[in-house]
């Protein structure tokens, strides 16, 4: 299969409001956004990493648990911008996600 320049990248960040994601082409004279989306963060994920701000019981494991809740969140927002694009999968070359802000304070704690 030949390479492709789509790539798709996702963020979220300390608003707690969801995950933006976008997938562009490079493969032409400058950078072109294919498609675009925002999903949410449903209401217990958000309040979850609110409740991680302060101290409390079993931090860890809670941030572990939502750790994964954000990893499943990013995997839907790409699967959404891909659908939108009206692309397959393995069309996309690369997936960039930063971190969560909320989530890399408390792991590095």
């Amino acid at each position: 299969m030949a390479m492709t320049n789509r790539h798709a990248g996702l963020m979220s960040g300390t608003s707690l409001d969801g995950v933006d994601t976008v997938l562009a082409d490079f493969g032409g004279d400058s950078p072109r956004v294919i498609a675009s989306c925002h999903l949410p963060f449903p209401v217990q994920m958000r309040q979850a990493a609110l409740s991680l701000q302060q101290a409390g019981h079993n931090e860890l494991h809670r941030a572990a648990l939502l750790g994964n809740q954000l990893a499943a969140v990013y995997a839907e927002a790409t699967r959404r911008v891909v659908e939108q694009a009206g692309t397959a999968s393995d069309q996309i070359s690369a997936i960039g996600a930063k971190g969560s802000r909320i989530l890399g304070t408390i792991y590095s704690a």
